[in-house]
């Protein structure tokens, strides 16, 4: 391989052997699973497979005096034929009996107090033979249990473990998780581009890009590692930051056994198999679609919760239910009358009231527009308001003589209040009592009024009805007992914008609101008196004060650690977060709640992902606390499209893809 210089790659001067190689290799690179059409395997490459495949067999190493059979050309990998035969040369499937776990393994590195599960016990015997394992399974299944099982085994034997993520909010937490789990076992480090501590523990946790550097500069530590921990390793699909674990599997050595990671995937075999033949090593897979907390999908739509995804299957019937709920015609109690009180501070007032039958009171009947010295025109009074009070004296249900006279007799000024009818068919006439006239004085004919298109509502107005509607769940949520919940928001601006716009949501008791404030007062001591003074620090206070927090790549480090410990503690109900916040993060919810489907990637605005969508959503649903986890998925004034929602719902996750140039 190229020895590779600080900043961009740089290869040194290699022999003719070495370059023969490397070519070999960098077809490999190019490419997870295949490489370009013009290419063929170089014969370096197939005479390496050839000699291998006659050491493997004991019969050919027995006979020494027999002819060596020509290594037979290997099809091209871009065939797909090929490329299975070559996925199943080092990629197998772990289907080993575990009933004989015990036996196996009667003193584990690492005992856990819950009966461990079918694929963690095949991932726990894996590493005690130090082989290369890939975990492929949904998520909080317990994958975690096989990292910390290698972190032990390492330990035992002197060695050193790292373990990467992609995020640096996944390292801290486990920093945390790690740092309780091995005390007095070993000690924990970590290393990321905020803060480094104790780099030379026996586990070490990283971001991904930080062990590339090591592996760059040839860094000391890497001689004596035992494990490399790969957690989100299907993260090898980002567009952007993908080729980074791709560099990393190719540059590690040899001697280094690899635990990595994944989210469900349907070709996971394929790059479990490309690692192998990289790394000229066998690795086993251990896959399970088993959920141990499963999870119950809605739509939530104009305040009501419609079922769409459970343990019963995918219910499509839901977006008819969307329709009838749009149309339906919603039968509210009549709003009471508005009243308002005008003050008048001369007679007479310029109202004639009616005199019809069956009229009981003061209904205003006319107003005198025509005269400036009466005043009820110019202080805004109309036909058909009712009078209720004069002077604070209520009056209704007195004759209209009875009323008449009190406003006599009412020193001025006087203030009268009126009840105002709700708006009807009529009100344009009935808000003047004249018909309109043209500029020539003639009455307007009625004339049907024209149709004008409805300007789309702005971008305000949908954000001030979004947030209405996630305070109603929210406050069902809190009422059905479904909290703590995460919601995810697509935008760091939305995330600010929700948590300042509901001051009134508040689902913190005393005792949480006194242990919230006392653990911040703590994590903010070592912040300057500045810092301690800054705008996103006060918000987080002022939050963490009603149960709720904020979690989003802008924030603060010591603030989003804080953030996350609350969360994990119980302190914090409602987190409001971007996606950063699901990629591993070990902080499940009761529930989940999507205000949107949709997101914007850098380029455009697209759905969501099926891999994203159910990384997001496997954080409802906490193992051995719930029954089921409860996701939402919050709608606008219209249904959701039903084809875009099915196929992020119920389509197979995206392939695992090279991103290599």
């Amino acid at each position: 391989l190229a020895a590779f210089a600080h900043g961009p790659i740089a290869w040194r001067t290699m022999s003719g052997e070495e370059e023969e190689e490397q070519r070999a290799r960098t077809l490999q690179i190019r490419g997870l699973f295949a490489c370009s059409s013009d290419e063929e395997p170089s014969e370096a490459d197939e005479e390496e497979e050839a000699e291998e495949e006659d050491e493997e067999d004991d019969d050919d190493e027995a006979a020494d005096d027999v002819e060596e059979p020509s290594p037979v050309p290997e099809p091209s990998p871009c065939n797909k034929a090929a490329k299975k035969q070559q996925s199943r040369e080092w990629a197998f499937d772990d289907t080993w009996d575990v009933s004989k776990f015990a036996e196996e393994i009667p003193e584990p590195a690492l005992t856990f107090p819950f009966e461990l599960d079918t694929f963690q016990k095949r991932a726990v015997r894996r590493v005690e033979r130090s082989e290369h394992i890939m975990v492929a399974a949904h998520t909080s299944a317990g994958k975690t249990v096989v990292a910390e099982y290698a972190v032990a085994h390492a330990l035992r034997q002197g060695m050193r473990t790292i373990y990467t993520s992609p995020i640096k909010a996944l390292s801290n937490q486990k920093f945390q998780e790690f740092t309780k789990r091995f005390e007095g076992i070993g000690s924990v480090g970590i290393v990321t581009g905020d803060v480094a501590v104790n780099p030379e523990a026996g586990c070490v946790i990283m971001t991904t890009e930080i062990l590339r550097s090591m592996l760059y500069r040839g860094d000391k530590g890497l001689s004596q590692v035992k494990w490399v921990i790969f957690d989100e390793v299907h993260y090898v699909n980002d567009a952007d930051r993908g080729v980074v674990w791709e560099e990393v599997i190719i540059l590690l050595p040899a001697e280094v056994s690899l635990v990595m990671l994944s989210a469900t995937v349907p070709n996971y075999r394929e790059f479990a198999g490309w690692v192998g033949r990289t790394k000229r090593r066998p690795v086993y897979t251990v896959h399970t679609s088993y959920r141990p907390t499963p999870l119950r999908h809605s739509l939530s739509f104009r305040g009501h919760s419609i079922p769409l995804l459970d343990g019963e299957g995918f219910h499509a019937e839901a977006f008819q239910r969307t329709k009838e709920l749009l149309n339906e015609k919603v039968k509210q109690a009549p709003r009471p009358n508005r009243r308002v009180p005008v003050t008048f501070e001369s007679r007479p007032f310029g109202m004639t009231p009616s005199k019809g039958e069956g009229i009981v009171g003061y209904v205003v009947e006319k107003v005198n527009h025509n005269d400036p010295s009466k005043p009820a025109a110019r202080l805004g009074v109309k036909p058909n308001w009712v009078v209720v009070t004069v002077a604070g004296a209520d009056v209704v249900g007195l004759s209209l003589d009875e009323v008449q006279q009190l406003t006599k007799e009412a020193e001025l000024p006087v203030t009268i209040e009126f009840e105002v009818p709700s708006a009807g068919k009529d009100k344009d006439q009935a808000g003047s009592g004249y018909p309109e006239k043209h500029r020539g004085g003639q009455a307007q004919k009625h004339q049907a009024p024209q149709q004008r298109a409805v300007p789309p509502p702005s971008r305000e107005s949908r954000e001030r009805t979004e947030t209405q509607r996630l305070q109603a769940l929210l406050r069902t949520l809190e009422v059905e007992g479904k909290l703590p919940a995460t919601v995810f928001v697509f935008s760091r601006r939305r995330v600010e914008g929700l948590a300042a716009d509901m001051p009134n949501v508040d689902v913190c008791s005393a005792e949480e609101k006194s242990k919230a404030h006392t653990f911040l007062k703590a994590a903010f001591e070592r912040l300057s008196e500045a810092d301690r003074v800054l705008p996103q620090v006060r918000r987080v206070e002022e939050l963490a004060n009603r149960g709720i927090g904020i979690h989003h790549g802008g924030l603060l480090p010591v603030v989003k650690e804080a953030v996350e410990i609350m969360f994990s503690r119980g302190l914090v109900k409602i987190l409001l977060a971007t996606e950063t916040f699901a990629m591993g993060v070990n902080m499940p919810a009761r529930s989940v709640v999507f205000t949107s489907w949709t997101k914007h990637d850098g380029s455009t605005r697209r759905t969501l992902l099926p891999s994203e969508y159910t990384q997001m959503a496997g954080r409802a649903g906490r193992r051995g606390l719930d029954t089921e986890g409860h996701v939402f998925i919050l709608c606008g004034d219209e249904p959701p499209d039903q084809k875009q929602i099915t196929r992020m719902m119920t389509s197979k996750a995206e392939p695992l893809n090279s991103r290599f140039p």
